[in-house]
């Protein structure tokens, strides 16, 4: 194996972001480099090769170690990165803003390290005689007259250095030419094409670049394996050679091991108190928040209220909430965490004072807002943020395509621990500005930020919600963290993973993120009654309230994307009812039911594609045996696991479409594609609704519970139930009624009538 060929390697495996592609191409070098070194010192032969190719190695997976872990580190690169663009922007006058993944910082730290390598360990000629020397002093004199004095030629710092220059020379090449790519790209309406790992990412050229530069710098010492030479400088004694052909390989087995467990990240960060700890307050700034919820009787998704649920989630978990309306050192006295979403005004200078102190003796600020705020939301948490040198910058941070899922980089936290990319529930939020003593937690890598329009009110300041030239690209801060004295200050740029109906995707998201904020402390009572608006609690969530845990874990027939195929509308269903609905996406049934048993009322299954364990099953039946309920919509066109699951309780379906009906017990309501379902099987089943007599929803009791089954998979779904502006009000009725009689059982089931 070359050098050359090496660098391909790895490059390789940063144009592709595949970090798991490097480290494992790293193990099997470094255990390879290992046992050949080894091998060469039993045999007294000299292992000096592997210091090129172990050295480099080692240097790269270090240089990894301290961009991932350290948060100077990052944002000295992303810096670096953005004043390079905007420096090659001004030259060429076409203003860029680019982050580092895009600028390719990671490729050019990658060659800089190779071509230093390759002049130090570049390999020489055995020590000459004396008479020879000589000569060489006579050749070298004579070279002086032609050219480069020959000393200075055959200096290897002096060849470091012209590497280095035209490395940065190709870089700032490639940072232009990528302005006339994009551009093109967007004129030509491809800019959502993916050349390599997301839109607009050329930095196949700017690899192609590199590895054509060092190919020719280099061609002629490309390291082989099979080398036996001596190296100039650092390895010219036996001991020295010995030395770092052993510690290479042990230095890249050490940094792989660093990065992929993290040894140093802090298991307890996420532990529980110990019994008798008093309770920490939650407490809500309430500045004209909307802490409205979903009623009966309101129905579409721009309906459901904001932040109603929050506090009320919160409390369910075992935590103290309280809503207040000033900030000071009384209303802040005893507190854990102080939230502030969305802050109409600016506390006033005392308030801040107060603040900070809060934080330095120990507590923690939540700070959420959201994109293109001026008097209000921005400058009102830039200021709360000041002493974390956190800020909101005036733009929106818009992903490239759709939702960020695939296009996040997590830095390690505890807020991550066990949490999927799905479950941030980041949507279009402010990028944020963080200064050195700040964390990034969450960046997002294929976005852009576009500018607010101070100009835009009627449409909240927003701009064209479109990449224009000069717009930062990549590597948009999304959520941040600061120490502070002793405590700590956290943001967010989009307040959706905390509204109202996305809950249900984020709860485990926000119960990392509570836990982290209070070090673990939980307590046990709840004080809302000061700051409610909209008549909130009278859906009938209170710190009792049961979860309808809805599984997504098993395949469902429904989708996550917000589009007429999700299951929203089921949710928003679920809090009019009184129950908290939570997504289970990370563990099987029966794990997620034995974690929350004692809170779970019902269940819903859509269409399932994959098949229950009779593990799953089991805790189906335990469940039904505490009185819950479990609720299936699916049709003789589900997948075959979904039906098995139906004929498991006696169910089963009749393949005669009856499509978009309407029973003629409830006009009102429409089913998108029915069929008919039967219940030989299930013992005291009873028909619900029915469709030209044919029965489409029965139940029957089983072990103590009720199986309740819809022969229809897309009854739930937006399409069917409501989304933004239309809504059918009499499917969305008959939902809270089935779910409200599955509260109520469970209820009176556990309270032993």
């Amino acid at each position: 194996m070359t050098l050359f060929h090496f660098i391909v390697a790895a490059g390789f495996g940063l144009l592709n972001s595949t970090a798991g592609y490097l480290y494992i191409a790293a193990a099997a070098a470094a255990a390879v480099y290992l046992c050949r070194a080894t091998m060469k010192i039993r045999k007294k032969e000299d292992p000096a090769v592997y210091i090129v190719h172990g050295g480099i190695l080692s240097c790269f997976l270090l240089y990894w170690l301290l961009r991932e872990h350290s948060p100077v580190i990052y944002l000295s690169l992303n810096n670096i990165s953005l004043a390079v663009s905007g420096v090659v922007g001004r030259l060429i006058k076409r203003p860029i803003e680019m982050g580092m993944t895009y600028s390719g910082v990671d490729m050019i730290i990658l060659f800089v390290i190779s071509s230093i390598a390759a002049g130090i360990f570049k390999p020489g000629e055995k020590p000459a005689k004396l008479p020879e020397r000589k000569k060489k002093y006579k050749k070298a004199a004579a070279g002086s007259r032609h050219g480069l004095p020959q000393t200075i030629n055959s200096n290897p710092w002096f060849h470091m250095a012209i590497d280095i220059a035209s490395i940065l020379a190709i870089w700032a090449f490639y940072i232009g030419f990528w302005t006339v790519l994009a551009e093109n790209s967007i004129t030509l309406g491809v800019n959502l094409l993916e050349p390599l790992t997301g839109p607009l990412d050329f930095r196949f050229l700017l690899f192609g670049l590199l590895s054509a530069a060092f190919a020719l710098r280099h061609g002629k010492h490309v390291f082989r394996l099979e080398d036996n030479r001596v190296l100039n400088l650092l390895t010219r004694t036996r001991g020295r050679r010995v030395i770092a052909g052993a510690a290479t390989p042990a230095i890249c087995l050490a940094s792989m091991f660093i990065i992929l467990y993290n040894p140093v990240l802090p298991a307890a960060a996420l532990s529980q108190p110990a019994s008798g700890q008093p309770p920490k307050r939650i407490v809500f700034w309430d500045s004209g928040l909307d802490f409205s919820m979903p009623q009966k009787g309101v129905y579409g998704l721009d309906r459901v209220g904001m932040f109603g649920v929050l506090p009320v989630y919160l409390q369910n978990q075992g935590y103290s909430c309280e809503i207040i309306k000033e900030i000071n050192g009384e209303t802040l006295d005893g507190a854990g965490v102080l939230v502030v979403i969305n802050p109409s005004a600016t506390p006033a200078g005392p308030s801040l004072n107060d603040i900070a102190k809060f934080v330095a003796n120990g507590g923690s600020v939540l700070a959420v807002g959201d994109h293109t705020g001026d008097e209000q939301i921005r400058k009102p948490l830039n200021a709360i943020l000041a002493p974390a040198g956190i800020a909101l910058n005036f733009d929106s941070a818009i992903p490239f395509q759709g939702l960020w899922p695939q296009a996040f980089t997590a830095r390690k936290s505890p807020v991550f621990r066990n949490i999927t990319e799905r479950q941030y529930q980041i949507v279009v939020g402010a990028s944020l500005e963080c200064g050195f003593r700040a964390k990034p937690l969450l960046i997002g890598r294929l976005g852009f930020s576009d500018r607010g329009d101070i100009d835009n009110v009627k449409d909240g300041y927003l701009g064209d919600m479109r990449f224009s030239r000069g717009e930062r690209f990549g590597d948009l801060i999304l959520v941040a963290e600061a120490n502070y004295g002793k405590g700590k200050y956290m943001a967010f740029g989009d307040t959706t993973p905390f509204q109202n109906t996305v809950i249900a995707y984020s709860a485990p998201f926000i119960d990392n993120i509570f836990s982290y904020l209070t070090g673990g402390a939980i307590g046990n009572t709840l004080d809302l009654s000061s700051g409610i608006s909209g008549g909130g609690m009278n859906n009938g969530l209170s710190a009792d309230s049961f979860f309808c845990l809805i599984d997504a874990y098993n395949m469902p027939g429904f989708t996550f994307d917000k589009t007429g195929e999700a299951a929203d509308g089921f949710i928003a269903s679920a809090l009019r009812s009184g129950m908290l609905p939570y997504l289970n996406m990370n563990e099987s049934l029966a794990d997620a039911l034995n974690r929350v048993d004692k809170n779970v009322a019902a269940v819903m299954i859509c269409g399932t594609a994959k098949k229950y364990s009779r593990k799953d099953i089991a805790a189906l039946n335990a469940l039904l045996g505490k009185g819950g309920s479990v609720i299936l919509f699916c049709d003789y066109e589900s997948p075959a696991a979904a039906t098995e699951l139906c004929a498991a309780f006696g169910f089963g379906f009749d393949a005669l479409p009856l499509g978009r009906a309407a029973p003629a017990s409830n006009p009102g309501m429409a089913f998108w594609n029915a069929c008919p379902v039967t219940y030989d099987g299930a013992e005291g089943a009873e028909t619900l609704i029915s469709v030209w007599d044919y029965p489409v929803v029965c139940c029957a009791g089983f072990n103590g519970g009720e199986v309740t089954v819809t022969g229809d998979a897309s009854f739930i779904k937006n399409k069917n139930l409501e989304d933004l502006e239309e809504f059918n009000e009499s499917n969305a009725e008959f939902l809270i009624e089935m779910l409200e009689r599955a509260r109520i059982n469970y209820g009176a089931r556990a309270r032993g009538e």
